[in-house]
């Protein structure tokens, strides 16, 4: 897995790609470390290019939901299709974390 942090306007954007599973789990929590730090209201994590998530990187999505609520900022979702989207689907994580359209 690979990441980019972007900020535009009051959002911070965590773009990761390849795989995002348990091997990958500092390198997502020094991202989102990153991203909370910005100073902005909103995190968006970018799954867009995600070919893979596990079980830990699901429990890591629920972390960063719970490591939003103090101090406050939105954190969002951004997936389209495939299986990323069907397995965040199945486990409901999309009712939890909001998701978000690409621009």
């Amino acid at each position: 897995m690979e990441y980019t942090l972007t900020t535009e306007n009051k959002r911070t954007i965590i773009t990761l790609w390849g795989r995002l599973d348990s091997r990958r789990r500092e390198e997502f929590l020094t991202a989102f470390q990153l991203a909370q730090e910005a100073n902005t209201e909103e995190i968006v994590i970018d799954l867009q290019k995600v070919s893979f998530i596990d079980s830990t990187a699901v429990g890591l999505l629920i972390v960063a939901h719970q490591k939003c609520q103090h101090p406050p900022k939105d954190l969002r979702l951004c997936v389209i299709e495939g299986s990323v989207k069907q397995t965040l689907d199945f486990l409901k994580i999309t009712d939890i974390i909001p998701g978000i359209t690409p621009q």
